[in-house]
């Protein structure tokens, strides 16, 4: 993922020296993060859709198991 994000590099050094400061040190740190923030939001969305699945199915099943009926969102109903 980092290297895919790797052609933002130059795009993000020129925009922050021509838009934020001149200062070339904060040009470099912007440089280096910002593929590793878009590899990260990269990963997420590839991640997480994935996740909530998962755990989507799992709660169904231990809700399940557990008595609660599922038409009830997970709640519990009290029977006298």
């Amino acid at each position: 993922m980092h290297r895919a994000a790797g052609p933002l590099r130059d795009g993000v050094r020129s925009a922050v020296l021509a838009y934020g400061t001149d200062n070339p040190y904060v040009a470099c740190a912007a440089d280096v993060l910002a593929p590793i923030a878009a590899a990260v939001l990269l990963t997420a969305a590839q991640i997480l859709p994935a996740a909530h699945t998962a755990y989507a199915v799992l709660y169904e099943r231990l809700s399940s198991a557990g008595g609660h009926a599922v038409a009830t969102g997970g709640r519990a109903t009290a029977t006298e």
